[in-house]
């Protein structure tokens, strides 16, 4: 562990996570990396990631419901994960057509 001097200022908030380990470091390029790779800034990702997250929370919810009252919400919930399924799908056909 590296001891700051008193003389040295303030020390922005992220420096030492840069500096870190190995892990560290694989863990904060993964923020850049892994977004990149589907096309997207890590905001983009992080907003389609809680989309689909409270989407799937819906079609849980709704399943649920349909478990104890069976007439109610029939196909929602499949309906939702077909739906996402085909939203993923033009997703991954982009980030190859974007890739060739």
């Amino acid at each position: 562990m590296q001891v700051r001097k008193m003389d040295d200022g303030p020390v922005p908030y992220y420096r030492h996570m840069a500096t870190g380990t190995d892990t560290r470091r694989r863990f904060l390029t993964a923020f850049v990396e892994h977004p990149a790779s589907a096309g997207e800034t890590y905001g983009q990702h992080c907003r389609r990631a809680l989309r689909v997250s409270a989407t799937l929370a819906a079609a849980s919810m709704a399943a649920l419901v349909h478990a104890l009252v069976p007439a109610w919400c029939t196909t929602r919930a499949s309906d939702t994960v077909f739906e996402l399924h085909d939203d993923l799908q033009k997703v991954r056909h982009r980030i190859m057509e974007e890739a060739d």
